[in-house]
């Protein structure tokens, strides 16, 4: 037998091998805890849903799954944490919109590419944002807010929850796509009563806080950020459908697992995940919270964070943010 005919068959061979390894362990797993991590601590949508996911897990898989918070650097001490780990599955983070599409400039803790490093395995939910104005404000359409920003650059100010967080992105790809000029004004908490009080002209900001305000005529939408509109607000015209088709800003979180992961488990978990996403408890208890359950497939979930990391990327880039 010659040389060339020897390495193909032991390569052959050595690809069922895996395949077929990779195929036993999957069939058998998991035979061990599965870990949660969490970036933040108890409370919150994100801890909420986790403990709720963890339960449905549990039952359908026969194995203990537990819920870790590793906080701290925002959140990146616990992803990078599931990055080293072992790639088995045993090992998984639950991560938010930062942690999974910021760039590393905005996120200095990081020591992981979100793209490179990880397998994803499913979306969890996803939590629309809307643009508000004071209730008296003479702005009342999106087209105003442009109109108004195009008159006087700089005059206006807006508010954000902070330096290169979703709600300042969403204001800078707001200023990016209609050539307008706003100031920032950054908060370490919710601006959302100053902009009920009036010190703070236009805000981006979650819708969780603003529903409340909306049935109190506290604070007035001009549009919802996500590309539909939010089942929440169904109202509420998107900023995308107001004549700035493309505009989309939403938070999400995500379930990811280390590089490397086989893909019979990958898929296993998937299929698991999704089908305590999709059962009638997990789904009333996330709309209980505002945020919408979101199942997705492994390369749903890849193709998304793909889009998602080089649109940051790219603004970050263009708008020149950087951290304090």
């Amino acid at each position: 037998m010659s040389s060339n005919n020897w390495n193909t068959r032991l390569r052959s061979a050595c690809a069922i091998l895996l395949l077929t390894t990779g195929a036993a362990h999957a069939a058998g797993f998991p035979t061990q805890p599965i870990t949660l991590v969490l970036p933040f601590g108890n409370g919150g949508s994100l801890d909420t849903t986790a403990r709720l996911l963890a339960r449905g897990m549990q039952e359908r898989l026969g194995q203990p799954v537990i819920v870790e918070s590793k906080t701290g650097a925002s959140g990146t001490i616990a992803i990078n944490y599931v990055h080293r780990a072992k790639p088995d599955g045993y090992t998984l983070a639950v991560g938010t919109t930062n942690l999974f599409s910021y760039p590393q400039s905005v996120l200095p803790g990081r020591t992981y590419d979100p793209v490179a490093d990880f397998e994803p395995i499913s979306g969890l939910y996803r939590s629309d944002l809307a643009i508000i104005v004071p209730e008296n404000s003479p702005i009342k359409t999106m087209a105003d807010l442009v109109a108004a920003a195009k008159r006087d650059p700089g005059k206006l100010n807006y508010a954000s929850y902070g330096v290169a967080t979703t709600t300042h992105f969403c204001m800078e790809e707001f200023e990016r796509r209609t050539g307008t000029s706003m100031t920032h004004v950054p908060y370490r908490t919710a601006p959302t009563l100053d902009v009920v009080a009036g010190r703070i002209d236009v805000s981006c900001d979650v819708i969780t806080p603003i529903i409340p305000l909306l049935k109190s005529n506290r604070v007035r939408t001009l549009g919802v950020t996500a590309e539909t509109r939010s089942s929440f607000l169904p109202d509420v015209p998107t900023v995308a459908e107001q004549g700035f088709p493309g505009f989309s800003v939403f938070t999400w979180s995500a379930v990811m697992a280390p590089k490397g992961t086989p893909p019979e488990v990958v898929r296993k978990l998937n299929e698991t995940i999704t089908a305590v996403i999709r059962t009638p408890e997990f789904q009333a208890q996330a709309r209980s919270l505002s945020v919408e359950p979101w199942a997705t497939s492994p390369q749903e979930l890849a193709d998304f964070i793909k889009k998602e990391t080089t649109k940051w990327q790219q603004l970050v880039t263009e708008a020149n943010i950087k951290l304090d």
